[in-house]
């Protein structure tokens, strides 16, 4: 894509930035060929490459006892913690 619109600025068609050119590809920037963009009329709207899978959304019971269960570990852990500063004390 670069090389093209390095063709395209050098015929005096098309002002590109020379920071536009070197822009390197990162997890929040990437390129799409125009040939994908085009059949869509350029929308941009598009999904991320780099990302991972969507997330799966558990049923609410689910969720919920899930929940439930870490924060009575999250109690089991705490209670242990102020029973040994109590020994210390």
């Amino acid at each position: 894509m670069a090389q093209n619109l390095e063709s395209y600025a050098a015929a005096g068609v098309l002002k590109v930035s020379p920071l536009r050119l070197a822009r390197a590809e990162n997890d929040h920037a990437w390129r799409a060929p125009a040939a994908e963009l085009l059949p869509s009329d350029c929308e941009l709207d598009r999904k991320n490459p780099r990302t991972e899978e969507d997330i799966t959304h558990l049923p609410p019971e689910q969720l919920a006892e899930h929940i439930l269960a870490k924060e009575r570990r999250i109690m089991e852990i705490t209670g242990n913690v102020k029973a040994l500063l109590t020994r210390k004390s």
